[in-house]
């Protein structure tokens, strides 16, 4: 659909809504709802605005500190978010809706280099320079559950029904009972220009994957946002709800966006050496680019904390540096012949952000010509196993070092671009090591599930033991630490109160939420032995420090 054809419909009644997004550094779509009639008189030739700070939120919209690009200090003014008319598209799930998609761009009129689609459109011009064209296809794979999002807000994302109760890759029974919600997604995502391929169960309990015909990298870049926001919001008019998080489950397979690229050149693929029956030698040095350099560039194939629970080994996503013909245990798959000849590229997850990952890959083969750098021999067995081989980053944090560090990166995308988008990996690992997670709370509850907490007081060599409620408290002093144990948490308590009373244990006091408490004179059952106090996971750091934790919270 074009500008034209778009305002025809909203004269005629056909469109009355027109959604201006424009894709965040998460690849989310953000932006207003406009009527018809105010698009076409207003927007559509003059654009809009949206307020800065959308680009440096974390996932929960809060703003971060420490960018240059919009802060505090600077008021969080507006971007210019201008319409891209080539991406004007009707949206058959909503009724009377189209969508465009915007780029953002200062008050001067120059693009916002920061910008996700900014960062593709700069590997695009230089690509052009060369007089080549760059094609490629997103594979996207996502869980399917039986809850709506709602309901999966509310159960704290726990004890999700996957849509399947048994693995279903390439099973055409079981995805039957949700072929109502994909027989939709294949049509209407064709109908609003994303032409599906296929769909298909995968190999989790749920999981599912949606294959696009490929398309040059900035609409196949669109068109995979798109329908990342399309599929969430049909699934939610069955009643269920999707994710695209890369590693919902320690136990589980993860989800993908395996990525094919290959470079054409007035219209053969430059890939393919017809002659020889093999790949070219300008395919022998993108595939050695992307050898060299996707390490340091990884980030833009994994950007979040999760992308690198991912990368384990026969897990289907690669762990190591390798290519082959065909071989699934490796990073970058050689498939196909003639003009299908392509390379996938294994690495990004369910999460990364296209425009990122296309230049990602983009900047690296194209290093890797300019270098003349040939991919070497093609990787045969089982790379998981094979020591030799170099490794993927194991986490966000060690990724965000590689790209700040890379020289490729700051001379392919800016130091501007690099030192943004490092700071934004910073913060959410650091968000991250902040973080106290369930794992840790399970490693604290021991075998009888008793939580230990440092004290301020407790009488000294002698046990001192209170009831309040259902719950029972202990406390201890021993080699001047002060020590308490508490079993059957009934509810969270001020650990500043019960330190009170233990050092006044014959008074009476109350504690708000519960009865007061009762001193019990009897020797009670020692719930800890002198040695077990003496260990030195039980020392706390200061006698100043009282720290208490809900058993129901873990």
């Amino acid at each position: 659909m074009n500008l034209q054809t778009l305002k025809t419909k909203i004269r005629k009644g056909e469109i009355d809504t027109v959604i201006t997004v424009f894709p965040d550094v998460f690849g989310r779509l953000v932006g207003k709802r406009f009527t018809g009639k105010f698009f076409a008189d207003n927007v559509a030739g003059h654009g809009t605005h949206g307020c800065n700070y959308l680009l440096t939120v974390n996932m929960e919209m809060d703003p971060q500190d420490g960018f240059q690009l919009a802060n505090w200090e600077k008021g969080f003014g507006d971007f210019e978010m201008r319409p891209d008319d080539s991406t004007i598209r009707a949206l058959p799930w909503q009724p009377a809706t189209a969508l465009v998609i915007c780029d953002l761009r200062h008050h001067e009129g120059s693009l916002v280099a920061e910008s996700p689609r900014s960062v593709l459109r700069r590997q695009l011009e230089l690509m052009a320079k060369k007089k080549l064209t760059c094609y490629t296809a997103s594979e996207l794979e996502f869980f399917l559950f039986n809850q709506s999002y709602h309901d999966a807000f509310k159960s704290d994302y726990r004890n999700l029904i996957p849509s399947s109760d048994y693995r279903i890759d390439y099973h055409t029974m079981q995805p039957t009972q949700d072929e109502a919600i994909f027989r939709s997604v294949r049509n209407w995502m064709t109908e609003a220009r994303i032409p599906v391929e296929s769909s298909k169960g995968e190999w989790g309990r749920g999981q599912h994957e949606v294959n696009f015909v490929y398309d040059e990298p900035l609409p196949m870049a669109d068109m995979h946002v798109v329908f990342k926001q399309g599929m969430k919001e049909i699934a939610t008019q069955h009643g269920k709800c999707v994710t695209f998080m890369p590693k919902p489950w320690a136990a589980e397979v993860g989800s993908s966006c395996h990525i094919h690229i290959s470079l054409w050149r007035e219209g053969k693929n430059a890939f393919w050496d017809a002659k020889a029956g093999e790949g070219s030698q300008l395919f022998r040095h993108f595939l050695g680019g992307l050898m060299k350099y996707s390490p340091e560039l990884c980030y833009c194939y994994a950007p979040s904390i999760n992308s690198y629970k991912r990368y384990q080994s026969a897990s289907w996503a690669p762990t190591k540096m390798a290519w082959s013909h065909d071989n699934r245990t490796v990073g970058f798959r050689v498939v196909g012949h003639g003009n299908s000849f392509r390379i996938e590229n294994r690495m990004p997850g369910a999460d990364a952000n296209p425009y990122l990952a296309f230049a990602a890959m983009m900047a690296a083969g194209m290093a890797g010509v300019e270098e003349k750098l040939d991919c070497g021999k093609d990787y045969r067995g089982n790379a998981y196993v094979d020591a030799k081989l170099k490794s993927l980053p194991k986490s966000l944090g060690e990724a965000a070092e590689l790209f700040a560090a890379s020289k490729l990166a700051r001379s392919a995308f800016g130091d501007a671009v690099v030192d943004f988008y490092t700071h934004t990996a910073r913060l959410e690992a650091q968000a991250f090591n902040d973080a106290v997670t369930d794992w840790e709370r399970a490693g604290w509850r021991g075998t009888t599930r008793r939580w230990v907490i440092p004290l301020l007081a407790a009488t000294p060599g002698l046990w001192t033991l209170i009831q309040f409620s259902d719950t029972w408290l202990a406390g201890i002093s021993f080699r001047g630490a002060h020590f308490g144990i508490i079993t059957r948490p009934a509810k969270m308590v001020a650990a500043d109160r019960i330190a009170k009373m233990l050092s006044q244990p014959h008074a009476r006091g109350t504690i708000p939420g519960n009865a007061a408490p009762r001193i019990c004179p009897a020797e009670p059952q020692p719930l800890m032995t002198p040695a077990e106090v003496a260990a030195p996971r039980w020392v706390p750091k200061s006698t100043a420090a009282v720290a208490l934790t809900s058993e129901s919270a873990a």
